[in-house]
């Protein structure tokens, strides 16, 4: 009965895709109810963990009765014909050519044959630390085009084909390091710099954004870090946030959370409005913050 009144809900179409919406969702609400803290929230946690549970289950059974369909993932293309064995059909794809490509959300390149992900409907290219970011923090959106479709992804740079001496300057034939395809314009990402005036209009999205810090603060109940741009109670300013999983990413450089304290910083980072602690920028790592002054 459960199962057909979600189906009559969701509709066969698109099903997959509605129910993983809805369990992510439910992720991100208990992401941030296990932040507060208190009695309230501990029931609110179990209910959203008996909620998920039955989503997760529901997405099982409806994927065994009405089947799956598996992802695309862009894998190593093989150049020597590949050796076929009885009753194995082998499909062979290309990795993708990510050179001059840069992470939206930390403006950093790629490593060659790197694993990322793919936004299959803008082709914005993430690291896998910047996709757990975003899942915990945006609903696993794209910062690109704001959709929830983000697959897994081969990456790599592409390298100049070797010239063998004492002949004309012809290419070799192609070998592992080249590629057959490449991501179009629309992956190179230049996040706009805001002013605080215009924040508000930017939740979801990626900015630049520069400001005096007027104080930093640490929250009682957790780890957490509240880096002030204007005077006041957290939840009626704008500051930039490090959550508790994120503020080890910033020891490793010559600056602490606490040192941003009356200065001049630059910060590249996610604006999101917190239904407790109001409007905020959202990094992961320090290199994401330039410190001016």
């Amino acid at each position: 009965m459960v199962l057909a009144s979600l189906i009559a809900i969701f509709g066969l179409h698109d099903w997959r895709g509605k129910l993983e919406r809805v369990r992510s969702s439910l992720q991100a609400r208990l992401s941030s109810t296990r932040r507060r803290g208190g009695p309230t929230a501990l029931v609110t946690i179990i209910l959203l963990i008996i909620i998920f549970a039955s989503t997760s289950l529901t997405l099982a059974v409806m994927t065994l009765i009405l089947g799956r369909k598996e992802p695309h993932l862009i894998t190593w293309r093989e150049t020597e014909p590949s050796r076929r064995r009885a009753g194995v059909t082998q499909i062979v794809v290309a990795r993708i050519d990510v050179s001059g490509v840069l992470d939206p959300v930390t403006g950093t390149g790629f490593s060659d044959g790197e694993s990322a992900w793919r936004c299959t409907n803008c082709q914005m290219f993430y690291h896998n630390q910047t996709y757990r970011f975003l899942r915990d923090q945006n609903f696993r959106c794209c910062v690109g085009c704001g959709q929830a479709s983000l697959e897994r992804s081969r990456v790599g740079t592409a390298k100049k084909p070797r010239i063998k001496p004492q002949r004309p300057a012809i290419p070799e034939p192609e070998t592992k390091q080249e590629f057959t395809q490449r991501p179009g314009d629309q992956t190179l990402f230049q996040p706009p710099a805001v002013r605080l005036a215009e924040i508000s209009q930017y939740v979801g999205h990626v900015v630049c954004f520069q400001g005096r810090v007027v104080e930093v603060q640490r929250s009682r109940s957790a780890n957490a870090y509240c880096v002030k741009f204007q005077r006041g109670a957290w939840a009626r300013v704008f500051k930039l946030v490090v959550f508790p999983n994120y503020v080890n990413n910033f020891t490793h450089g010559e600056q602490t959370i606490r040192d941003y304290a009356r200065k001049t910083i630059r910060v590249r980072g996610l604006v999101q409005r917190h239904p407790e602690w109001g409007l905020e920028i959202l990094v992961y790592n320090e290199s994401t913050v330039t410190v001016l002054d």
